[in-house]
């Protein structure tokens, strides 16, 4: 019978080295391993606070984007339907209440305490301009049909009709669609109506729609409506050739706080749109007396974007007629508005205006902790300071990152 040997363990001797890992290799192993981990969490922070960067940014430009586009857009528009500008230089520009048939109107960089309410309770950044446009910005411009039995007016009431066709130009049936005269009427709406006299874009009138003396039918609708008796419409304004509904709308940027009326809680600014009625009244250079559209205060307070800290316009007007319009940043040149302590050229400003310059001015909507902007000193002729309360320069503001963009707007409707 065969039997297996039997394995027999043999202990290292007494001088051979045992197996494993001495103290020294593991604290160089863990010491390595520790450095990986860091070096791997610091690029992850990293890459972390570079996307929340890139985010911000984004965001911020976005709104800027948003912001330029609705301003440019409207402003494009502004005096379709043959609304005027005001003779220049626009004196007195600042006052809150333009002139009736004023396309668009600037109010310079309000003081402090300036709301776009009358009643105080929309306010406006402190420095900042306000932009007011006018014009038949959303609706088409009607045609009048050239025939006395489609209009009439009295003078002494303030009172008056026009009719106004689907179809424009007797014998080629042009449709033209009535179905924002009829919609204004259905909502009781007393919506102002821009009349212009087949004589040329000079002679208007602007004139409240009456919804109650309007009156629709299938394929026309008869407006009523009442103006001035102070304001001569007369033969100058025969025959009525068109009529347009004109809309209003001030660009403003609202004082946002995270405590309503507590200056020292964080700012939160916004490019509002506050939608008001034109005024038929002569301007008011004392007082704010516009009015909500419709009468409904939601509409002093329309959002347009976040975060846009600052509205300024500059104003290009060819002084010498030279076909140029120069811009030196600095008192003197053809631009109104665009420095501070701004003063008019040699021989004045001129009597037409060229171009609207419109810059916005964004910040993040969160602050970054390792990042200081530099100074802000202006922007156009709104002149910043360093203390430490700024909106801009202040202890912590400057950790929020800021960007502004400028568009120059020919304006197409004005001549």
């Amino acid at each position: 019978m065969k039997t297996r040997p039997r394995s027999v363990a043999v202990l290292p001797s007494a001088g051979q080295p045992s197996k494993g890992f001495t103290l020294i290799e593991m604290v160089v192993t863990l010491l390595v391993l520790s450095i990986v981990i860091i070096l791997t969490l610091t690029l992850f922070d990293t890459n972390t606070r570079l996307a929340g960067v890139q985010t911000s940014v984004s965001d911020m430009q976005q709104n800027l984007r948003a912001a330029q586009h609705m301003v440019v857009r409207d402003l494009r528009a502004s005096g379709r339907g043959a609304l005027t500008m005001p003779s220049l230089p626009f004196a007195p520009f600042d006052t809150f209440d333009p002139p009736a048939t004023a396309a668009m109107w600037v109010i310079n960089n309000v003081p402090a305490n300036t709301t776009i309410d009358p009643g105080g309770n929309y306010p406006v950044v402190e420095g900042t301009d306000i932009l007011i446009v006018r014009g038949a910005l959303s609706t088409p411009v009607w045609m009048i049909l050239d025939d006395p039995s489609n209009y009439d007016w009295n003078q002494g009431a303030g009172t008056g009709w026009a009719n106004v066709a689907n179809t424009a130009i007797s014998g080629l049936n042009i449709p033209q669609s009535i179905e924002p005269l009829n919609s204004a009427i259905d909502d009781n709406r007393a919506d102002t109506l821009l009349f212009v006299s087949a004589k040329g874009d000079v002679f208007s009138r602007l004139a409240t729609l009456d919804p109650g003396t309007s009156v629709q039918l299938a394929d026309s609708v008869r407006l009523g409506f009442n103006f001035s008796p102070g304001v001569t419409w007369g033969n100058q304004m025969r025959p009525l050739a068109y009529v347009s509904l004109i809309e209003e709308y001030r660009y403003y940027v609202a004082d946002h706080r995270a405590v309503a009326g507590d200056a020292g809680s964080s700012w939160h600014p916004r490019l509002m749109r506050a939608r008001t009625t034109p005024s038929l009244s002569p301007p008011d250079p004392a007082n704010n007396t516009s009015t909500p559209y419709a009468g409904d205060d939601s509409n002093w307070a329309l959002e347009v974007a976040d975060n846009i800290a600052d509205l300024q316009i500059a104003l290009g007007m060819d002084a010498n007629n030279d076909g140029a319009i120069t811009d030196s940043q600095g008192p003197g040149d053809e631009w109104m508005y665009n420095a501070p302590a701004d003063t008019a050229p040699a021989g004045g400003w001129g009597s037409r205006l060229f171009y609207i310059r419109v810059t916005t001015l964004a910040l993040a909507e969160r602050p970054d902790r390792k990042y200081e902007a530099p100074d802000f000193l202006s922007l156009e002729d709104h002149d910043y300071t360093l203390a430490v309360t700024d909106n801009l320069n202040g202890t912590n503001r400057r950790q929020y990152r800021r960007r502004f963009t400028q568009t120059q707007v020919d304006l197409r409707n004005l001549f």
